[in-house]
């Protein structure tokens, strides 16, 4: 039977009937009634509501039909894409040197350029050794779309102990909120101080044996959620 269009013409259908459109594609009756359910034969789901994250317990998919290839169950706290290493082979200090919070470094202490997901939620960990100008002063860290210095999630304060030279290797979660799904995000990390500076001091350690020189790789990675 050859119709013109889907859904067939009116009239009472059963399971197991079926018709061809004008484009040649086959049509399937899977419930009865007037038309009753039809369902293209062969028809692959890219459905993004049909989309589910692995392991969360969400039924995912439509009867009778199979994922194709842009069919995609992403796994909750993936990483979304490469960290952003910065380790140079000379001791390279970054400052920020305002109460208020400012990037260290444009588009070098950042994350990679990712994909917001669905949820749109990230969280985003920056791991540094830092250390501040005056002894007991406090430094602020944050992060900012590149380009902006408006917070994306809640800044962290951290008092500097001890003397002023002494480092602080520091591992700073980032729980980012209400990007755009499926757009493209590259933050930032700022930096203040409540007094002094605050001083990010990155270096590529390469010695197996004590080294004078201070200073540590920065790592910024990104996981959707």
């Amino acid at each position: 039977m050859a119709v013109p269009s889907y859904p067939p013409p009116a009239g009472y259908y059963q399971p197991g009937n079926y018709a061809t459109d004008q484009s040649g594609a086959l049509w399937v009756c899977t419930t009865s009634g007037y038309p009753g359910t039809w369902l293209k034969h062969g028809y692959l789901d890219s459905n993004a509501a049909d989309i589910q994250p692995a392991g969360n317990g969400g039924a995912a998919g439509t009867t009778g039909m199979a994922a194709d290839a842009g069919h995609v169950h992403p796994t909750l706290g993936a990483y979304l894409g490469a960290p952003q290493i910065f380790a140079p082979a000379a001791a390279t200090n970054f400052t920020a040197s305002s109460t208020s919070l400012a990037a260290f470094a444009t588009g070098t202490l950042c994350t990679s350029t990712f994909t917001a997901p669905s949820s749109g939620k990230v969280l985003v960990t920056a791991s540094f050794a830092f250390q501040t100008s005056t002894a007991g002063a406090a430094a602020m860290f944050g992060l900012a779309i590149s380009g902006d210095t408006t917070p994306a999630a809640a800044p962290v304060n951290i008092t500097q102990g001890g003397s002023a030279a002494t480092l602080q290797q520091v591992s700073m979660p980032f729980w980012v909120t209400g990007l755009s799904a499926a757009t493209l995000y590259q933050f930032d990390l700022l930096g203040a101080a409540s007094t002094g500076n605050a001083v990010i001091a990155a270096y590529a350690q390469t010695a197996v044996t004590y080294a004078s020189t201070k200073g540590s790789s920065v790592i910024v990675t990104v996981q959707g959620f």
